[in-house]
């Protein structure tokens, strides 16, 4: 069940701070720009997973298994 719901749309999540971040990154447009390019990205996670891409860097790997994380 997901019992946070979203006033702004229909969105519903299973914990407050799942709702919190949701409302941060669709309503609120909490942006992070890239220094290097005109990109917005709702998260610091994401700018710097696109900033990756401007070093050459188009995915890491984890050191202890076969995952691969896509830039």
């Amino acid at each position: 069940d997901k019992p946070f719901a979203c006033a702004s749309c229909s969105f519903r999540g299973t914990t407050k701070d799942q709702l919190k971040k949701h409302s941060e990154r669709e309503h609120d447009k909490v942006a992070f720009r890239c220094k290097e390019c005109d990109f917005l990205a709702p998260t610091r996670t994401r700018l710097w997973n696109h900033q990756l891409k401007h070093l050459g860097i188009n995915g890491l790997s984890c050191p202890k298994c076969p995952h691969k994380f896509d830039g």
